[in-house]
């Protein structure tokens, strides 16, 4: 292999990865720093140099920091809503509330109702994120968070919500971003409080554990 042939395959290794850090910050929003990151490895990645080993040390280095950055960010970004509406002939606005309270009184029948409904609203952001879903899967288990955002000022426990995060499991499974959600496959499941905002959801996030 010449010289100039290597560079060229060194300069090409490095935009495959500034590619891959763009797609999942893309996926999963940028931070401020994050976004200096980026724009920086892009910037560097079209510098040229004549020295083969500065330019291996440069990609060197580059992957390091970017594979840092890949970690800590989630694969996975999805928001959901607390409720979903399982209509009847006699209630139109009926709603099923995704928590433990509802989860025990209501009937079995609009629990299969929900699901069927929760998993709709999951296939949709799925099939946006496109082909980055495909980068995005899980290498391994996988933890999963919720946090609660609700449009009220009434005490909330957020755990009371977990069922939400069953609920999404439930549905990455179904479409084959998950091959299961048994311990195997999921390390962690947690809720916690994100705020007082304008409408009732939880954002979810899942990391590579």
């Amino acid at each position: 292999m010449s010289r100039i042939t290597h560079l060229e395959s060194i300069n090409q290794q490095l935009n495959k990865e500034a590619v891959k850090l763009l797609l999942q910050l893309r996926a999963t929003g940028l931070t401020q720093e994050q976004r200096g990151l980026l724009t920086e490895l892009i910037e560097n990645q079209q510098q040229k140099t004549d020295n083969i080993f500065e330019m291996m040390e440069f990609v060197a280095s580059e992957k390091v920091r970017v594979d840092r950055t890949l970690k800590s960010l989630p694969i996975l970004c999805l928001k959901v809503p607390l409720s979903v509406p399982i209509p009847t002939k006699k209630q139109l606005g009926k709603k099923y509330r995704l928590n433990l309270n509802n989860l025990r009184s209501a009937p079995k029948w609009d629990y299969n109702k929900a699901k069927v409904a929760f998993s709709k609203i999951i296939k949709e952001q799925l099939d946006n994120y496109g082909e980055i879903i495909e980068i995005t899967k899980p290498t391994g288990k996988i933890d999963i968070t919720a946090k609660i955002y609700k449009k009220q000022n009434r005490e909330c426990d957020p755990d009371n919500y977990c069922v939400v995060n069953k609920f999404v499991l439930d549905s990455l499974v179904t479409y084959n971003y998950l091959k299961d959600d048994n311990y195997k496959f999921v390390n962690s499941a947690t809720c916690s409080w994100g705020g007082i905002v304008g409408e009732d959801f939880a954002e979810i996030s899942i990391y590579n554990a």
